[in-house]
């Protein structure tokens, strides 16, 4: 609600402005089965970027980033200022943790709840499957960005996943490499030093699922579940 004094030449004015923030924003209902609602946007240290950001890259489990700044350059590659400890990037002898095969990440090591809230987390693989089978996959560039967008076959609604590479070590997979197309962590490990990847590719896979390694500086896409009554 607003309230406040006729505006008048001349004359200061105070207002008042009360705000109610009620229901889930940042999510895309594509009529799912189960149920899931998929992030409008990949995840940020903030919440969410717009919906052709390329957001911000996590180990597997790691709550937060190695860099200061980051920035895209013209030729595709990123421009990294790296926090103190971390001047080698996502590389494997910054990544401290290890996790048994078939882990399951926990809301403590889930970086979408942590910083998005309870009901958002990384997808499943079986989230990530359910997206594939009920949405048809197309190509795009959206305001200068490439990527791809998935469509529900059910409702119409689409979300846009950009070609927003991902990190090893100090270097950047960018789109200017080899079919980077982009990689999203999935919220199961494969082995004590990989874990799931759901992505597409530049050169035509849209539905690759896959274990990478862990300290990988990878995207996530949350996907939201209302939390049970």
């Amino acid at each position: 609600t607003f309230q406040g004094a006729e505006q008048r030449s001349g004359y200061g004015h105070e207002y008042a402005v009360s705000v109610e923030k009620t229901g889930v924003y940042g999510l895309v209902d594509l009529g799912l089965p189960s149920g899931t609602m998929w992030g409008i946007s990949n995840l940020t240290m903030n919440g969410f970027v717009s919906r052709t950001g390329f957001g911000d890259f996590y180990t597997w489990g790691g709550l937060d980033v190695y860099y200061t700044t980051m920035s895209m350059k013209s030729d595709g590659t990123m421009s990294s200022g790296w926090k103190s400890g971390y001047s080698g990037g996502y590389s494997s002898s910054n990544y401290k943790k290890t996790f048994s095969t078939g882990h399951i990440l926990t809301a403590d090591e889930d970086a979408a709840t942590q910083i998005l809230g309870e009901g958002w987390s990384i997808p499943s693989q079986a989230q990530a499957k359910e997206l594939y089978a009920n949405c048809s996959y197309s190509e795009a560039t959206v305001d200068g960005v490439k990527g791809a967008t998935f469509t529900s076959k059910i409702n119409g609604n689409s979300i846009f996943m950009p070609y927003n590479g991902y990190f090893s070590g100090t270097s950047f997979k960018g789109c200017s490499s080899n079919n980077p197309g982009a990689r999203m962590w999935l919220n199961e490990s494969t082995s004590s030093s990989k874990a799931m990847q759901f992505g597409y590719l530049s050169q035509g896979t849209h539905d690759a699922i896959e274990g990478k390694d862990c300290y990988r500086g990878t995207a996530i896409r949350p996907v939201y579940v209302a939390p049970s009554k």
